[in-house]
């Protein structure tokens, strides 16, 4: 929540301050992933999440919000943080582009492409077809009606 807060706030639509809360998410993130477990094993790999990891991995060019696109580091962050939950990052990628990602070499859709919509399912056109036939034909994309690439009307991308 507080990187999207972040986002928020670097698109001016809040006036709270998204570097404190960018630092914040990222903060809330890593103490998320830090390992807990009692073992040795866990124990030796929490080391690696400590504070001085913690502020250099937020001082690194490629992350600390003072250089290059802010937009792009925030929406990059809050995807990294939803990693576990592949529907929302999928989502967020949806919604604002990033990261700039691209179909890998078994993907089935034409060029590859990474589907922007889940297709009504079989049921649906056989229970709600009345509904579903005319709506589907919105999403139609080089011929194919209901065409997982169409996008959505929040896929901003």
């Amino acid at each position: 929540m507080l990187l999207a807060r972040a986002e928020a706030a670097q698109r001016g639509w809040t006036a709270e301050d998204p570097v404190a809360l960018y630092a914040q998410g990222i903060r809330a993130a890593w103490d998320l992933w830090t390992p807990k477990g009692s073992d040795a094993a866990s124990q030796a790999e929490a080391a690696n999440f400590g504070n001085a990891q913690y502020t250099a991995y937020l001082a690194n060019t490629d992350i600390t919000l003072s250089s290059g696109d802010p937009l792009t580091k925030i929406c990059q962050q809050e995807w990294v943080t939803h990693y576990p939950n592949g529907v929302r990052g999928w989502t967020l990628w949806r919604r604002t582009g990033v990261p700039a990602l691209v179909g890998g070499p078994a993907a089935v859709t034409a060029n590859k492409a990474i589907p922007r919509r889940f297709a009504y399912g079989p049921n649906e056109y056989s229970t709600n077809s009345a509904n579903v036939a005319p709506v589907a034909t919105q999403y139609t994309v080089a011929g194919d009606a209901d065409s997982q690439l169409a996008r959505m009307w929040w896929d901003a991308q």
